[in-house]
C-alpha cells in the first residue's frame, strides 16, 4: 500500500514539471507580403502623366513612355536604356539648328549683302534624364522645366566678310561709233548677265564659252561687228569679246591662273595692247582656274549710261600682296605685209572695195606688278608676250584699176 502511494506521488510530481517547462509550439507564420505598390499594372503607369515645359508650350508624356515599369512582384523600377533612348529622341525632335552667316549675291557695286548668323538650341539631355529620375512615380500631373543648350553658328560673319571680299575690278568702255551700236551693246549686256553671279570653286576651271553659250540667234544674240581671220565681219554675238577681255583683266589683277587665252588679230581700242582676250564659238575660249582655297564669285554689270562694262571678282584676298597693277607696252613694230589686189569685172570703173585693211603688226609684253599695302613694289612678273601679225590688204577692184590706166586708155 505504501509503495503505491509513493508511486502516485512521483507521477504527480513529474506531471507538474512538464506543464511548466514545455512551451507551446508556435503556429507557422505566413509568407511576408511586399510593401503595397502605388500601381498594380503598367497600364496604370501609362495613365500617369508628366508635363514637359518648353519655351513655346508643353508636351505631356506618360510615366511608361519615360521608362518606368512594374516588375513581377509589383515594384516600380526605371528602365535606364528606355529613358536614355527617349531623352535622345526628344532632344533631336526639339533641336533647332543654328543659321550660319550668309552672303547673298545681289549684284551691282556692293555685290554681296551679308547677314549675321542666328544661334540654335537643343534640350540638355543629361539634365532631362536627371529630372525624370527624380520624379515620384506614384503621382500624376508633375512638371519638368526642360533646359536648353545654345548652339552657336560654326562660322563668324567676320570670316564670311573675309571670304567675300573684293579681289579686283576692271572696267572697259564701249563709246564711239563702232562700239556703241545697239546690237553690239545688246550682246555685251547678254554675255555680262550670263557670267554675273557665277561661282568658281577652288581648283575649278571657268570657261566663258560655256557660261555665255554659243553665239547664235536661238541663244538670244544679235548680228554685230566681229573679226574673223583678220577680216571685219558681221555675225551673231559680235561684241562679246569685250566682256571676255574685261574678265581677263580682272583675273590678272586677282593673281589667278589663266588656262586659255587668245589675243585678237590686232589690238582693240577698248583695252591696252596685250590685254585683250578674244573668243569664238567652238574655236577659242577664255578659261581661268581658281587657284585659291575659297570660292570665287564673278560679278558683271553693264552701265548703259556710262557705256561701260565692269567685271569684279570676290573671294579671299591673298596675304602675300595688297594689289596687282597690270602694265603692258608695245616693244616692237613689225614690217608691213604686201597686200593682194583681186579683179572683180562686175565692178563699175574706178571702184575699189577693201575687204581687209592692211595693218602693221606689233609685239607687246604684259607685266604684273605686285604691291604691298604701303605702296612698295614687291616684284614684277611677265604675264604674256603677244605678237599681233602684220596683215596685208585685200582689195577687189574694177578692170580699169586692175589693169592700169595704160590699158584703159587704149
Amino acid at each position: 500500500m505504501i509503495r503505491w502511494i509513493l508511486l502516485a506521488l512521483c507521477l504527480i510530481s513529474l506531471g507538474c514539471h512538464i506543464e511548466h517547462t514545455i512551451e507551446p509550439t508556435p503556429l507557422p507564420t505566413a509568407a511576408l507580403s511586399p510593401s503595397p505598390s502605388p500601381v498594380e499594372t503598367e497600364s496604370a503607369l501609362k495613365n500617369r502623366t508628366v508635363s514637359l515645359l518648353l519655351p513655346n508650350g508643353e508636351e505631356v508624356v506618360s510615366l511608361y513612355t519615360l521608362g518606368f515599369r512594374v516588375d513581377r512582384i509589383g515594384r516600380i523600377r526605371m528602365e535606364e536604356p528606355v529613358l536614355k533612348e527617349w531623352a535622345e529622341s526628344f532632344a533631336e525632335d526639339y533641336r533647332i539648328d543654328p543659321i550660319e552667316p550668309q552672303a547673298v549675291f545681289v549684284g551691282g557695286k556692293e555685290a554681296f549683302q551679308l547677314f549675321d548668323g542666328v544661334s540654335g538650341s537643343v534640350p540638355d539631355c543629361e539634365k532631362l534624364i536627371q529630372s525624370v529620375q527624380s520624379l515620384d512615380p506614384c503621382r500624376s500631373g508633375q512638371t519638368i522645366q526642360v533646359e536648353f543648350d545654345e548652339i552657336m553658328p560654326e562660322q563668324d560673319i567676320s570670316k564670311l566678310r573675309e571670304t567675300h571680299s573684293l579681289l579686283a575690278t576692271y572696267t572697259t568702255f564701249f563709246t564711239g561709233t563702232k562700239l556703241d551700236r545697239p546690237n553690239r551693246v545688246h550682246n555685251i549686256c547678254l554675255a555680262a548677265e550670263r557670267i554675273n553671279g557665277c561661282v568658281v570653286e577652288p581648283n575649278e576651271v571657268f570657261s566663258i564659252n560655256q557660261a555665255i553659250l554659243d553665239r547664235t540667234k536661238q541663244n538670244g544674240y544679235k548680228m554685230a561687228g566681229a573679226i574673223t581671220n583678220g577680216i571685219s565681219v558681221t555675225e551673231y554675238g559680235g561684241g562679246v569679246c569685250q566682256v571676255s577681255t574685261t574678265l581677263f583683266n580682272a583675273v590678272l589683277m586677282s593673281d589667278l591662273e589663266v588656262v586659255e587665252r587668245y589675243h585678237h588679230s590686232w589690238p582693240m581700242e577698248y583695252a591696252p595692247v596685250g590685254r585683250d582676250a578674244t573668243i569664238a564659238t567652238g574655236l577659242k575660249d577664255f578659261r581661268f582656274r581658281n587657284t585659291t582655297d575659297w570660292p570665287i564669285t564673278i560679278e558683271a554689270h553693264v552701265d548703259e549710261t556710262e557705256r561701260s562694262v565692269t567685271v569684279s571678282l570676290y573671294g579671299k584676298h591673298s596675304e602675300a600682296f595688297d594689289h596687282i597693277e597690270v602694265v603692258s607696252e608695245q616693244i616692237k613694230r613689225l614690217p608691213s605685209k604686201q597686200g593682194e589686189t583681186i579683179l572683180d569685172a562686175s565692178l563699175a570703173p574706178g571702184t575699189r572695195n577693201i575687204e581687209r585693211k592692211s595693218r602693221r603688226g606689233r609685239i607687246s609684253v604684259t607685266y604684273l606688278d605686285y604691291y604691298g599695302a604701303d605702296g612698295t613694289l614687291l616684284r614684277r612678273e611677265t604675264a604674256f608676250e603677244d605678237t599681233y601679225p602684220s596683215i596685208g590688204e585685200i582689195a577687189y577692184v574694177s578692170a580699169d584699176l586692175y589693169y592700169g590706166t595704160t590699158e584703159a586708155n587704149e
